[in-house]
C-alpha cells in the first residue's frame, strides 16, 4: 500500500469514527447522514467503476465484468435516494443487506488469499465473519431503531479499526536481483 493510500485510507476511518459517534448521539439525524453518506459512496463508486471501464477495462480480457459491476453501481445509486421516504425497516434490510454482501465478499478474498499463501488472510476472514454476524445481530434487532443504530455504529467503529490495522500492517518488499 502506497503512502497515499495509507493517509486516506486513515482519513476515511477517522470519518468512519466521527460519523458512528454523530449516530450513537443523535440518532434521528444520524440515520439521515447515514442515507446521505451512503449515496455519496455509492456515487463516488459508480464513477470510480464507469471510468476504470471505459478508459481501461473495456480493453482488457474479461473486462466485461467491470461493465457489469458499473452498472450495479449505477443502478444502486440512483436507487439510494428513495431510501430517504421509504419505511425504516426497508431501510434496515437494505444496510443488512449490504453488510451481509460485504463480509460474504470479504471472506471470499480471505479464501483466494489463503490459496496464495498470504499472511494477510487471518484478519481479512475475521473481518468478513464479523461482517456477516453483525448482520444477523442487526437483522434479530431489527425491530429497536436505538439498537439498530448502536449496532451499525459498532460496525462502522469495528471496520475502521480494521482498516487502520491494515494501513498500518508492515509490508514486506521483495527486490529481485540478477
Amino acid at each position: 500500500m502506497s503512502l497515499v493510500k495509507k493517509i486516506l485510507t486513515l482519513i476515511t476511518s477517522l470519518l468512519m469514527v466521527i460519523v458512528a459517534v454523530g449516530l450513537v448521539i443523535e440518532p434521528e439525524i444520524g440515520y439521515y447522514i447515514m442515507i446521505f453518506i451512503l449515496i455519496g459512496v455509492l456515487l463516488v463508486k459508480s464513477i470510480q467503476s464507469v471510468w476504470y471501464y471505459f478508459s481501461m477495462a473495456r480493453h482488457m480480457v474479461g473486462g466485461l465484468f467491470y461493465f457489469y459491476q458499473a452498472v450495479l453501481f449505477v443502478d444502486l445509486t440512483l436507487a439510494s435516494p428513495m431510501l430517504l421516504i421509504a419505511p425504516r425497516w426497508i431501510v434496515a434490510l437494505y444496510l443488512n443487506g449490504l453488510i451481509a454482501f460485504s463480509g460474504v465478499l470479504d471472506i471470499l478474498r480471505a479464501t483466494d488469499q489463503k490459496k496464495m499463501q498470504w499472511p494477510q488472510w487471518k484478519l481479512r476472514m475475521v473481518l468478513g465473519l464479523s461482517k456477516v454476524l453483525f448482520a444477523i445481530v442487526a437483522m434479530v434487532a431489527m425491530r429497536s431503531p436505538e439498537m439498530l443504530t448502536r449496532i451499525y455504529s459498532f460496525v462502522l467503529v469495528y471496520t475502521a479499526i480494521m482498516r487502520v490495522m491494515s494501513a498500518l500492517r508492515s509490508e514486506n518488499v521483495v527486490y529481485y536481483t540478477q
